[in-house]
């Protein structure tokens, strides 16, 4: 399934970062590959488990294996975690996402164990995907350190909009099981509008309902909304 995937192994990253205290953008070539750690997670996660795919960047430092399809319970359908009287201090607690906002259902996966080759180094020996049959979504993930030991695990809420028919990410958490602490990429689409006063995003089959502009993905994009 994978082994014609070329695109794979030629991807990269064109990154750029928005510095606030000089109000410039500056191409960021070191990131975006590898175990560079993600913008915003203080260290607490890489690029390339970004979206638990482990596909970030062009990954020539493990070796793939598909292992096969497995059933598992994982987030899907997460409807409240969407609703508009939840914020962000209902969501998130001490240690992990509030479990009674998260729903699970048994679905069938595929599994991807990405191992380190030799000679190589990573802060990830060992890279454990499952990804969404239906979707191919990530659904989670397991990452092993250079002692075997189980690190850091993680998993995406992903959720069912109807009038499009897609399922879409809506929010995750990826957890450090040798520290304790969490860390949640910027989803959660209904709270984030609402703590910068904007209108949420709306997704519609109708590609002139969507007040999306891709200019944003411009070095200039990035300038015009960035905010100190």
């Amino acid at each position: 399934m994978f082994g014609g995937c070329n695109y794979v192994e030629q991807f990269d990253f064109q990154v750029y970062l928005y510095l606030p205290g000089q109000r410039r953008v500056r191409k960021a070539p070191e990131i975006g590959f590898h175990d560079s750690p993600s913008f915003g997670s203080d260290g607490q996660r890489t690029v390339a488990s970004r979206y638990m795919h482990y596909f970030g960047g062009a990954d020539s430092r493990h070796n793939r294996k598909l292992v096969g399809k497995k059933e598992l319970f994982v987030p899907y359908n997460n409807f409240k975690l969407a609703q508009d009287n939840v914020g962000f201090d209902q969501i998130f607690g001490k240690k992990h996402i509030n479990q009674d906002l998260i729903r699970y259902e048994l679905h069938r996966a595929w599994i991807i164990d990405a191992t380190l080759k030799p000679g190589q180094r990573h802060l990830y020996k060992r890279h454990v995907t499952y990804i969404d049959e239906d979707t191919w979504e990530g659904l989670a993930f397991e990452a092993y350190d250079n002692s075997d030991r189980l690190w850091r695990i993680g998993e995406q809420y992903l959720m069912y909009f109807y009038e499009p028919k897609i399922v879409t990410i809506y929010g995750d958490s990826q957890i450090d099981l040798i520290n304790g602490r969490y860390t949640t990429f910027p989803y959660w689409n209904r709270q984030s509008a609402k703590a910068l006063g904007r209108e949420g995003p709306k997704i519609s089959s109708d590609s002139s309902k969507i007040p999306f502009n891709y200019e944003i993905f411009t070095p200039q994009g990035l300038r015009n909304i960035g905010t100190r």
